[in-house]
């Protein structure tokens, strides 16, 4: 069983607009698969 944790997060409002357009232009992904991939990354590469 996977569990699921909310994170509230404040982001400047620049990211907060080119994500609105990345979204509308990519209606495949939401902002949940956006911040999880972004994550994912992240950790990534500060493990390697």
């Amino acid at each position: 069983m996977n569990a699921m944790i909310s994170i509230l997060a404040e982001i400047p409002e620049d990211l907060h607009e080119t994500l609105k357009g990345y979204l509308e232009s990519h209606p495949d992904w939401d902002q949940d698969r956006v911040f999880s991939s972004g994550t994912s990354l992240f950790l990534f590469k500060i493990v390697n």
